[in-house]
């Protein structure tokens, strides 16, 4: 006998999303804040929030790819949360590169630097005393010119390193310095406008998770045989003319139960039903093991006429008829 998995697939995908993001934030977040820390700004803890706008954006897209009930919000939840992380990735990469760039140069100049102090010092120190002036003059502008040359050589080491760290980076220095964080936080709010507009679109709701609109499936309704008809119920105090109820008055969630009850007798092995109240009427959902995962097969949703029908003669073979013709797998009738 096959077990239930541990999660469904949403929760899969929630393990995996949320996952991803916490590694994405580790590596974005540290590269940014050791960039802003250089920059030296002079409110360095709001900078660095308002850095992480676009790690929270990823994060709003990860948790709606998962969880939001319209379709079109998880399929470019999806599609804007790769852009966006590979944006925020480009832009911690070229932090990190000119950062190495910089260190690597840094050491280089500090050797060359001993190196030529060193060298100067030795210059200097070879150059022999004179006792006259003339020549002690020209013993002192000789050491000039040495330590001239010892600053001129470092100060192009220096110009050098400049540019390498410019060049070592994918993007500009002036943009990494002054725009990027800026870019990021308008690309953000433009990805989770769109996406928000997206979810005042009614045609799209997807409740039960099953990639298919919710007002497709309830298109049509329950046999037309069914059709929902007005009851009078007769009192003797009162005439014929008297309403005293309507069939719309009625118990939905005992009349869901009798539906369960002919579900269960007309399931096939191997495969089940579930029934749920909804707004207005029922979800039907039926079910199989795959791989040890529970997979929806077939799904509609009905109107209260069906609850109301449940108990009339004849309605087990029309709800077979329904359901056959949505796609629904039925045990054979004896």
């Amino acid at each position: 006998m096959k077990t239930r998995t541990l999660l469904k697939q949403r929760g899969q995908l929630a393990l995996v999303g949320f996952g991803l993001w916490f590694l994405l934030a580790l590596w974005s977040i540290t590269a940014f804040w050791s960039h802003i820390d250089r920059l030296e700004e002079s409110y360095n803890l709001g900078a660095k929030c308002g850095a992480l706008a676009g790690e929270f954006a990823l994060l709003a897209m990860v948790f709606w790819h998962c969880f939001n009930r319209h379709i079109n919000v998880r399929r470019w939840s999806l599609i804007f949360g790769f852009i966006l992380g590979v944006t925020i990735l480009l832009h911690a990469g070229a932090l990190r590169g000119m950062d190495e760039a910089e260190v690597s140069r840094r050491q280089t100049e500090d050797r060359l630097t001993e190196a030529l102090t060193k060298m100067s010092a030795e210059q200097s120190a070879a150059i022999p005393d004179s006792r006259s002036r003339g020549g002690r003059r020209e013993a002192a502008r000789t050491r000039a010119q040495i330590a001239t040359g010892a600053q001129q050589q470092v100060a192009e080491v220096i110009k050098e390193r400049d540019q390498i760290i410019r060049s070592s980076s994918l993007l500009p220095r002036w943009y990494l310095d002054k725009w990027c964080y800026s870019v990021i936080f308008i690309a953000s709010l433009a990805l989770i406008g769109i996406l928000t507009l997206m979810m005042m679109n009614r045609d799209d709701v997807d409740e039960d998770f099953d990639g298919v609109p919710d007002h497709r499936q309830r298109s049509s309704e329950f046999p037309s045989e069914l059709e929902e008809k007005q009851v009078m119920f007769i009192t003797p105090d009162c005439d014929s003319s008297t309403t005293v109820g309507r069939l719309s008055d009625f118990d939905r969630k005992r009349a869901l139960q009798i539906l369960r009850d002919h579900l269960r007798e007309i399931a096939p092995k191997g495969n089940w039903f579930k029934a749920d109240l909804i707004e207005g009427g029922v979800n039907i959902r039926q079910y199989e093991w795959d791989r040890g995962n529970e997979q929806t097969i077939a799904s509609t949703k009905q109107s209260n006429k069906l609850l109301r029908a449940v108990e009339r003669e004849g309605f087990r073979a029309r709800l077979r008829d329904e359901l056959s013709r949505r796609g629904f797998q039925l045990r054979k009738e004896i």
